[in-house]
């Protein structure tokens, strides 16, 4: 899990510095600030556990 998450925060650092060199610096923080949000709205989007039976 540990590597998974290292070699995904490459991809990320990867992906923000493509947008900073396309769009800018302003636009790199702003996908930062940004992608918290939509992990939290797409979070809604999981089902609910069922802890009837527990």
């Amino acid at each position: 899990m540990t590597g998974f998450a290292i070699g995904m925060g490459g991809v990320g650092v990867t992906l923000l510095g493509v947008i900073a060199d396309n769009f800018g610096a302003p636009a790199a923080v702003w996908t930062i600030t940004l992608l918290p949000v939509v992990t939290f709205l797409l979070s809604l989007l999981l089902p609910k556990d069922n802890l009837k039976g527990a």
